[in-house]
């Protein structure tokens, strides 16, 4: 399956940011994904050694996670895994069992409860633009509401066990020293799945991004991805 405009672009810029907080190769990783795309190649091109549990379905994965035993690593990463995992404190903790001593865990999540109004409104009327421009299919679902931020969290509703960014940030603390949380963008991927059919498909979610970018840096929207860096807590002891 070939990467459509919005992955290949999403994956260039976790790996940005994951190459400028991961230790050094030849690192011990563990990938544990829900994303269609795992860094995992990418990763081990630069030297480090990587393991990866991927599956679509965060359940079925969570139990493949919590049969792990014996190998020790320096990071278990979370790539858009975690906040649709059940029993966030089950999961952390195992993950604590999986590091040595000094390692961390690294987390790159959507935090969905962040929306505010004008950022719902600036995805749902970029949503319409693109569909009315033929550049993704349209939608066959009827808003429930005129209200952008209702119909976020209505959307968001029907998504079972998809843990708001709050949740995940307060579970991390109990297990981990929080070492670092970042907010970026998000929605551009979100966009740039509706035109994967588009031979433009790459610039449209470049741009998509760009402009996501420029309006986090302006306040205009509110920033819906979360990376969090986490380390044991008697590291910091």
């Amino acid at each position: 399956m070939a990467m459509t405009g919005s992955d290949d672009l999403d994956v260039e810029h976790r790996l940005d940011f994951l190459v400028s907080v991961l230790p050094a190769p030849p690192a011990r990783i563990l990938e544990v994904t829900c994303h269609r795309w795992p860094v995992t190649g990418l990763l081990a091109e630069r030297g480090y050694r990587v393991s990866s549990l991927g599956d679509d379905n965060a359940a079925r994965l969570r139990q493949r996670f919590l049969e792990q035993h014996g190998e020790r690593y320096d990071v278990v990463l979370f790539s858009r895994s975690l906040h649709r995992m059940p029993d966030l404190d089950a999961t952390l903790g195992h993950a604590r069992t999986l590091l040595d001593r000094d390692g961390c865990v690294v987390a790159e999540e959507f935090a969905h409860d962040r929306a505010d109004r004008a950022t719902a409104a600036w995805f749902y009327e970029t949503r319409t633009f693109l569909e009315n421009a033929g550049m993704a299919a349209p939608s066959s679902h009827v808003p429930p509401t005129d209200d952008p931020l209702a119909r976020w969290h209505l959307d968001h509703a029907g998504c079972t066990g998809l843990h708001a960014g709050t949740v995940l940030l307060a579970t991390l603390a109990r297990h981990f020293t929080v070492e670092r949380v970042e907010r970026c963008p998000q929605l551009y991927e979100c966009l740039g799945d509706l035109v994967a059919g588009e031979p433009r498909a790459r610039v449209i979610a470049a741009r998509m991004f760009a402009l996501e970018h420029v309006l986090l840096a302006e306040n205009g929207l509110t920033p819906v991805g979360l990376r969090v860096v986490a380390r044991h807590k008697d590291q910091h002891a």
